[in-house]
Parts: C-alpha cells; structure tokens; sequence
C-alpha cells in the first residue's frame, strides 16, 4: 500500500475566505457546539469565527485531524423532500432544478476525473446546496485514486441502493449510474426502489427497468436513461459526453435570479 505523507498544520491554519486572510486554532475548533452530522469516517460541526468578520462554516472532526469547510445550508435529499412538500410545484421549478444538480454534479465528478479521483459514493445526501444555488459534493472518505495501481479496490464500496447491477472496482461509469438514480429520486421525490419487489437473492438493479417520471420533458428523460444503461461501456464514456448533452449543455455556472429565488423558497421551507 502507498504511503502518503502531507504537511498538516498542527496547532492552526490560515485560509482564504472571500479575498480574506482568516486564522483558526485547533482550540477553536474544540468549542464546536452544534453536531450537523455524523458518519463513519468523523462527525461535522457547525462553528462560527468572528475575528475578524462572522463566518461560518463546517467543521469535521475525524479524531486526530480538523478539517475545516464551507458550510452549506442542506443537502439535495433534505431539499428535494421539502420541495415535494410546496402546495403546488411547477414542472419547470422541478427540471430546472434538476438540470442544476445534473450540471453541478457532473462538472464536479469531472473535476474529479482530472486529478485521477472517482468519487464512489453519489447519492442526494453526499450532494449539498446554498442559498446562491450552488450544488456541491461532500463526503469523499470513499474515493479512490485512478491513477494508484497500489491501491486496494478488490471491494465493492459505495452505497447499495445507487450500486449499477455489475458494479466496477473503481469506474466513473459507477458514478454514473448512481448519478441517474439520484436525478430519479429528485423528480419523484422517494427513491426509485423504494416500492419495488424483489426476490431477495438477486439485487433489485437485475430485474428493474430504468423508466423516468413523465413530469419531466423528454430531453430529461433521454439524458438520465444513458446514465442507467445496465451495461457499463453503454453509458457515457466521458463526463465531457454527458455535459455536452442537450439537457444540460445550456447551463451556466451561476444560476439565474429566478433559480436563485426558488432555492432560496425551498430552503427556508426546510428550516421550518
């Protein structure tokens, strides 16, 4: 196994915050009091400096190391479910914001493939967004560098509900289909297995047939079922595939003010 060696501040760190210079010390972090999170890898904290200027961010704590965040204001899967609560939700409201996190989420995986990273781990929960509408991924302990062949990948990991039915070591294929999975459960507001029957020996993906809500346009519904093609060498063979796709290939990075103000609608509908 490789070793890797990184040159990690012991006591405090600088980092730049909106142009700013800003200084936090590890004691600091320990008076952390309001727990947003938790999982194998460490817990997640909200904190607030305001020395200088207020800020306020995540910080995860693994035990031995502090690693200090962007603090978003919740995840896709806590949002998509108050989304589903509004009196009334507009079927452009709902593809729009689906194109958002497919645009997002797709320039973030290729991101990751550029510095030889798959993710392993796409679902609505790992995705996060803020009230700007900007749609991030979090929770990387499960990545696995492409470019390692010392690397250990004999395991399957991942979550089992957005597993393809032939899952790869480490393929962005993968991400892929997890990515398809969660754009389902954004547009249906549940997962897709959620009522399905299985005979408990083979896994539900075997069996299920891919079929997209018909409350999105045909456009949606061509580009997620590329993405939930059983066979792995039939889905994209690149992320620059997927952005180039008519569904998405339109959007820009900064959401519009209407976006904006529907994110901002739903958000606050979340925090009641």
């Amino acid at each position: 196994m490789a070793e890797y060696m990184l040159n990690i501040p012991e006591n405090s760190t600088e980092f730049n915050y909106d142009g700013s210079s800003v200084l936090v010390h590890v004691k600091q972090l320990r008076k952390c009091a309001k727990q947003i999170g938790k999982g194998y890898f460490g817990e997640v904290y909200s904190f607030t400096i305001d020395d200088p200027c207020v800020i306020h961010m995540a910080v995860k704590n693994t035990s031995i190391l502090y690693i200090c965040m962007e603090l978003m204001a919740t995840s896709v899967a806590t949002f998509y479910q108050a989304m589903h609560q509004l009196p009334e939700l507009p079927p452009d409201k709902l593809e729009l914001f689906v194109r958002r996190c497919a645009y997002n989420v797709t320039r973030g995986l290729d991101y990751l493939k550029s510095k030889n990273i798959v993710h392993r781990d796409i679902k609505p929960v790992n995705i996060l967004i803020n009230k700007n509408g900007e749609v991030k991924l979090c929770d990387f302990g499960i990545c696995g560098n492409l470019s390692d062949t010392e690397l250990d990948f004999d395991d399957f990991v991942g979550t089992a509900m957005y597993l393809p039915p032939k899952p790869e070591k480490c393929a962005i294929q993968d991400d892929m289909w997890a990515l398809g999975i969660t754009l389902i459960e954004i547009i249906e507001g549940k997962h897709p297995f959620d009522s399905y029957k299985s005979d408990g020996v083979d896994p539900i993906t075997a069996t299920w047939e891919p079929k997209v809500p018909t409350t999105v346009s045909n456009d949606a519904r061509a580009f997620i079922l590329q993405l939930l093609k059983k066979e792995a060498n039939e889905r994209p063979r690149s992320y620059m595939d997927i952005i180039k796709h008519s569904f998405i290939c339109n959007m820009t990075a900064i959401p519009s003010s209407d976006e904006i103000d529907f994110i901002r609608h739903v958000i606050n509908e979340t925090n009641k």
